[in-house]
C-alpha cells in the first residue's frame, strides 16, 4: 500500500502532529485506546474534536469507558502513549481490540498515522486504509460522531 514517509523529532503534542500533517496536506488524527470491564476499542478522530466518553460509550452500546494503561498499550499495540495508531492493529494478534473510527475522519482524503513510534509519519489516503489494509487484516471497523 503506497504512502509517504515523514521522519521527524518525536511528536510530543497534538500541536506539533497538526504542523506535520499540514505540511503532508493530510489530517492529524488523535488515536486513543480506552476500554470497558470487557473490551478494548481504539478511537480514531481529528486532532481538533474532544473525546467525550460518555457520548462515545453510548453510541457503541458499552458502559463506562476508561483509558488503557502503559501495559495495555504495550501488549496489544505493540506501542506507547503519544504513538497510538490504528497501524498498531497489526500487532494485536488476539483480535479483540475494536477499531472505531469518527465519521469525519472517513471523510478526509489523507490521514496521517505514526507507525507506532512518534517520530515518524506516514500519510495514507483514507479509501486505501479502508478498502485494502483492514480487510487485508480482517478488520472491521464502526463509526461514531464525534462533536
Amino acid at each position: 500500500m503506497p504512502c509517504q514517509i515523514h521522519d521527524h523529532s518525536p511528536i510530543l503534542t497534538v500541536e506539533e502532529g497538526r504542523k506535520i500533517a499540514a505540511g503532508l496536506s493530510s489530517l492529524c488524527c488523535k488515536s486513543l485506546l480506552v476500554k470497558n470491564k470487557k473490551k478494548f476499542f481504539l478511537i480514531v478522530l481529528e486532532s481538533n474534536k474532544r473525546f467525550d466518553s460518555k457520548a462515545v460509550a453510548k453510541q457503541i452500546g458499552c458502559g463506562h469507558l476508561s483509558f488503557a494503561s502503559a501495559e495495555d498499550l504495550r501488549n496489544k499495540l505493540n506501542t506507547f502513549a503519544g504513538a497510538v495508531s490504528l497501524l498498531g492493529l497489526l500487532f494485536n494478534e488476539e483480535k479483540d481490540v475494536q477499531l472505531i473510527f469518527d465519521e469525519d475522519v472517513l471523510k478526509a482524503e489523507y490521514i496521517d498515522c505514526h507507525p507506532c513510534i512518534n517520530d515518524c509519519s506516514l500519510k495514507m489516503s483514507v479509501a486505501d486504509i479502508i478498502g485494502k489494509l483492514l480487510p487485508q487484516l480482517g478488520i472491521e471497523y464502526k463509526t461514531i460522531q464525534m462533536v
